[in-house]
């Protein structure tokens, strides 16, 4: 699981990230991924996205040394490392925002998780640029003239079936994968909204009722 590799000091991906106040360089929450990351960061203004590679040799076992749940830290540019955040600058405002970050982190991730989750269904093909592949492949056809790509053509052939088949079925793939990404990217930003408007734990469950209602209802529409 993510949160477990997270807590253990080892990343999701090959970075590590921290959400940084900007007032004075405190460290909010460390984030999961860099989607939870952006998402959060659009509720708390004055805040900076760090991303570090964890196979850094100099900073991998400094990073594993946090205490991320109870820590306090400041980011330092100059050295990329972090601190312990000084007293003065561990302010109310930035206690009340970092509680925040991390109240609502996990509803966040959450929310990104069931998001891809629901796309994953439409993606019978493991490399994402296909969509782009196969838009630019239509556009460059005329159906209306008969006229097809060679790439077009050479997709019939293999599936045995007329090219004017193949761009119908590849035209329908195309509109299918795009109508679901659209209204699931609305509501995966319709929640984003509504979590980074949360500022309690009963708040934040009811956004997760409402989201998971549709996303699992008017996102297969």
């Amino acid at each position: 699981m993510a949160a477990e590799r997270q807590k253990s000091g080892e990343a999701v991906d090959d970075f590590t990230y921290s959400l940084v106040d900007l007032h004075n360089k405190g460290v909010l929450c460390f984030p999961y991924t860099h989607t939870t990351a952006t998402a959060l960061s659009k509720g708390l203004i004055s805040t900076r996205i760090i991303k570090l590679r964890t196979q850094v040799p100099w900073l991998a076992d400094k990073w594993k040394e946090l205490d991320k749940d109870k820590g306090l830290y400041q980011f330092v540019d100059e050295s990329s490392a972090l601190i312990e955040l000084p007293a003065h600058l561990q302010t109310s405002e930035f206690v009340e925002r970092r509680r925040l970050a991390r109240l609502r982190h996990d509803f966040m991730y959450g929310l990104e998780v069931n998001y891809l989750r629901q796309v994953s269904h439409v993606q019978d093909y493991f490399l994402p640029q296909l969509e782009a592949a196969l838009v630019y492949q239509l556009l460059k056809c005329a159906p209306e003239k008969g006229e097809f790509t060679r790439e077009v053509h050479a997709y019939a052939e293999v599936q045995k079936i007329s090219v004017e088949t193949a761009y119908d079925e590849l035209r329908i793939k195309v509109d299918h994968m795009s109508s679901t990404l659209v209204r699931n990217y609305a509501l995966y930003q319709k929640y984003v909204t509504e979590t980074n408007d949360a500022s309690n734990l009963q708040q934040l469950e009811a956004v997760v009722a409402r989201s998971w209602f549709e996303l699992l209802g008017r996102s297969w529409l």
